[in-house]
């Protein structure tokens, strides 16, 4: 089952390494029931789908190559792929400096909601 293999750090470091081309620094950012979330150097992180694993990494990859080139501030897909233990992954850069992350308290003000009911309509919209 995916859920029950996490991953370390030598295994994204290998991954990061085939990616990238070369070896640089990996740290765990985030890890949670459903993924793990590790920096890989300044340039990219490694997202580790734990849950319903081949579902998320094909309706993430499917979400950024679709976005690819858009001019919206969104990761580039470096790459993705299985470990040998059945874990899916995606190699991404990172978001644009000038993009934030909304709070959870922006994201549920009204302002929030209205923002989010708009991405809803607009998303959908972008077609190649």
């Amino acid at each position: 089952m995916h859920g029950e293999r996490r991953l370390t750090t030598e295994d994204v470091e290998t991954v990061a390494d085939q990616g990238l081309g070369r070896a640089v620094p990996v740290r765990l950012l985030e890890e949670k029931d459903r993924n793990q979330v590790f920096a890989v150097g300044e340039e990219a992180i490694l997202k580790a789908y734990l849950h319903d694993g081949p579902a998320k990494q094909a309706r993430k990859v499917a979400a950024l190559r679709f976005l690819e080139g858009r001019g919206l501030s969104v990761p580039r897909l470096l790459g993705h792929g299985g470990l040998p233990g059945g874990v899916p992954w995606t190699l991404e850069t990172w978001v644009a400096a000038e993009h934030l992350r909304p709070s959870r308290a922006e994201i549920n003000s009204l302002d929030g909601w209205e923002l989010h009911r708009a991405l809803g309509r607009w998303l959908p919209a972008l077609t190649p």
